[in-house]
């Protein structure tokens, strides 16, 4: 419930910092654990928790999934065999019979026990006064809970107010956290429409455009051959680079790998001169068997 107007104690909430639109930090450890996993929590998360935060797949990586699965559906998988399943091995259990009279052994009292004591009374309902600030907001339901741990202080026992401080510090981090990877995803999906909407790289020839783009990538990406221990690792890392500054669906970065390409390219029909024109000889060669320069006497011989 951390946020903007998110409901906090209030004396143990400090209102959240403005975030810049940048990519999280946790994000460069996703490519080798889980996107988006959170620190883990003692307590089961409620049926209504929010999910927690993933990342969106940049274009690049959007088309090499394709690509790769693509060639995985064409070629030919087999089928595996199902193994006999041994039946389950049924034992008879006959529970203990306690004969009348007799306790039970774990029912016996052990040395060392405690004493019964009686419950403590109830503290009579204390109103606690207070004000909010306007930017924090408090419901029924956690306010509920703050005046429980204020109840605590009654009793000497702090522990519970320090339980609630750490449980909201823990809601505000992970709510900062599903914010970063909302405003970065949202930011990729602005990129991602201005790539689709470039009259070079996007329109009805975009899927031409990224083959170009991953083509060019691979082969830059390394000095190493394809298929070497050295190549993966430079791959790796440059995946890295996508994930962390989210590049691959930018198209400034599209645009330049783009350009690049025709340098690395066949030469396309396009790029060929159609207004070549021959020489006053035709390629025949002169009297004497030397080419001089197009000025010279022989060219006319």
């Amino acid at each position: 419930m951390a946020g903007e107007k998110e409901p906090v104690a209030a004396s143990a909430v400090v209102a959240p910092a403005t975030a810049e639109v940048v990519a999280p930090a946790s994000v460069a450890a996703a490519e080798t654990s889980p996107p988006g996993a959170l620190p883990p929590s003692d307590s089961a998360p409620a049926a209504d928790a929010p999910a927690e935060p993933t990342r969106t797949p940049t274009l690049l990586e959007k088309f090499d999934t394709e690509t790769k699965a693509a060639a995985e559906s064409a070629e030919p998988k087999e089928t595996a065999k199902a193994e006999p399943v041994a039946p389950e091995a049924k034992t008879d259990v006959k529970p203990t019979e306690t004969k009348p009279g007799e306790a039970k052994a774990a029912d016996a009292p052990k040395d060392g026990d405690k004493p019964f004591e009686a419950e403590p009374a109830a503290l009579a309902p204390l109103e606690y006064k207070y004000a909010l600030p306007e930017t924090l907001t408090m419901d029924d339901v956690l306010k509920g809970e703050v005046h429980k741990a204020f109840d605590s202080l009654r009793t000497g026992d702090a522990q519970p107010l320090i339980d609630f401080y750490a449980k909201q510090r823990q809601q505000d981090a992970e709510q900062t956290l599903r914010n970063q990877f909302d405003t970065f995803n949202k930011t990729k999906e602005t990129w991602e429409k201005d790539w689709l909407a470039d009259p070079e790289i996007g329109g009805a020839g975009h899927r031409t455009a990224l083959k170009a783009i991953a083509r060019t990538r691979d082969l830059g990406i390394s000095s190493a051959a394809p298929g070497t221990k050295q190549y993966e690792a430079d791959r790796a890392q440059f995946d890295q680079f996508l994930v962390i500054t989210g590049a691959g669906s930018h198209p400034a970065f599209a645009r330049l790998l783009h350009n690049l390409s025709r340098f690395t390219s066949e030469p396309q029909a396009e790029d060929i001169p159609t207004d070549i024109k021959p020489t006053r000889t035709n390629g025949k060669a002169p009297k004497g068997g030397i080419y001089n320069h197009p000025s010279s006497a022989n060219m006319d011989k």
